[in-house]
């Protein structure tokens, strides 16, 4: 099979889910700080770490946000190899192919050395997305790696 030409529009998956999850984190924990921010004497550890976890989730809102709202790239297939924008993931590298969802579904790209889907291994198809998951299915079954629909953990 000849896949040199086979290029597609793809962009990082949607994070609505998680920046209303985060958003609410912040908001409890801004809460919680600006209700209690007079009475820190008994409970000073409590009001850092309430502190720092309200940061973390305000630096990772930003960073899903930005995320989200990334430029698209490309995916392109080739006979032994499978490239995302300037990274390259040889065949023999991939433990397995999965889907997950069917309306906008994401692809993910599980290596065998990890035990969730990396960050940049996870996409979604800006169009044409039925060809898309049809030309990864059968690059899969050219190079006999199982391609599943199933639910798969990923960072953020």
């Amino acid at each position: 099979m000849n896949y040199d030409n086979t290029t597609f529009n793809i962009k990082n998956p949607s994070g609505t889910l998680m920046i209303f999850i985060l958003l609410f984190h912040f908001m409890c924990g801004s809460f919680w700080i600006s209700r209690n921010y007079l009475d820190v004497d008994g409970y000073l550890i409590l009001y850092i770490a309430f502190c720092g976890y309200t940061l973390l989730c305000l630096f990772l809102l930003a960073f899903v946000i930005y995320r989200t709202f990334m430029k698209a790239f490309f995916l392109s297939l080739h006979s032994e190899s499978i490239s995302i924008s300037d990274q390259t993931i040889l065949a023999v590298n991939v433990d397995r192919l999965m889907v997950m969802g069917y309306v906008k579904p994401i692809v993910g790209i599980k290596l065998k050395n990890k035990k969730i889907v990396p960050l940049r291994m996870s996409f979604q198809f800006l169009d044409n997305e039925d060809m898309g998951i049809k030309e990864c299915k059968r690059w899969a079954e050219h190079n006999h790696i199982p391609f599943v629909h199933r639910r798969f953990m990923r960072w953020l």
